[in-house]
């Protein structure tokens, strides 16, 4: 396994990892100018979502909260009830 397999196996993102163009004095910069702006682009997308997800959970924590409160106010001692009553049949 050659270290670029290794690296893709480590870091699936790496899969479509771009190579650039060597040119006279190292990369192709437009090439990787390009790149890292699309790169930039991905990660404002994965930040923007990871905070719409974090704030759907604390609306979802908080009406969690709220429905175990108003469950366990509705029904006094349910929390320490033994269960249904089990009547002897004669």
């Amino acid at each position: 396994m050659d270290r670029r397999e290794q690296q893709t196996e480590l870091l699936p993102l790496l899969e479509g990892a771009s190579t650039f163009d060597v040119v006279l004095r190292g990369y192709d910069r437009h090439q990787v100018h390009e790149h890292v702006e699309r790169l930039e682009a991905d990660l404002r997308i994965a930040v923007a979502e990871r905070d719409t997800v974090a704030a759907r959970l604390t609306e979802l924590a908080g009406q969690l909260a709220a429905a175990t409160t108003r469950s366990t106010r509705c029904t006094p001692g349910s929390a320490r009830s033994p269960g249904p009553s089990r009547r002897s049949r004669t």
